[in-house]
């Protein structure tokens, strides 16, 4: 009999114990979910930082290409505002020397009229002296 409570008493302690066991191995299923859904976070979060990294890296990237051509566009317009300068510098000059150039033809022109007047003035007193002698010669 003794042996019948003890084979009892060890199938009751053998159930108890698959029973342990099986919630055992539906717990450790369910840390292995966990875990493996930790896992693909980990990797998300890996792959997202990489991409943050190479997305830094692309910003500065693109700043450095802006300042370089902010840079390039100073310099340009510098060189322009220098050129406009130097431009203008010449035109003022040109103009001057146009300036001068017509001041001298005005008083060249104011001459030439003079003598000529001078020179019509003469001639309509020649033509008068000779009319005047031909007039006389012919008398």
């Amino acid at each position: 009999m003794n042996d019948s409570v003890e084979r009892d008493g060890w199938k009751e302690w053998s159930r108890h114990i698959i029973n342990l066991l099986e919630r055992l191995d539906t717990q450790l299923n369910g840390l292995r979910n966990e875990v493996n859904k930790a896992n693909l976070d980990i990797a998300k979060l890996s792959y997202l930082n990489n991409s943050l990294a190479e997305l830094e890296d692309k910003i500065h990237q693109l700043r450095a290409e802006l300042a370089t051509r902010d840079d390039n566009f100073r310099e340009a317009i510098d060189s322009l505002e220098k050129d406009d300068v130097a431009n203008l510098k010449r035109v003022e000059d040109a103009i001057n020397a146009l300036t001068n150039k017509v001041e001298t033809l005005q008083v060249f022109m104011t001459r030439a009229k003079t003598i000529a007047g001078i020179i019509s003035a003469i001639l309509v007193a020649l033509v008068g002296m000779l009319s005047f002698s031909l007039k006389d010669l012919f008398k």
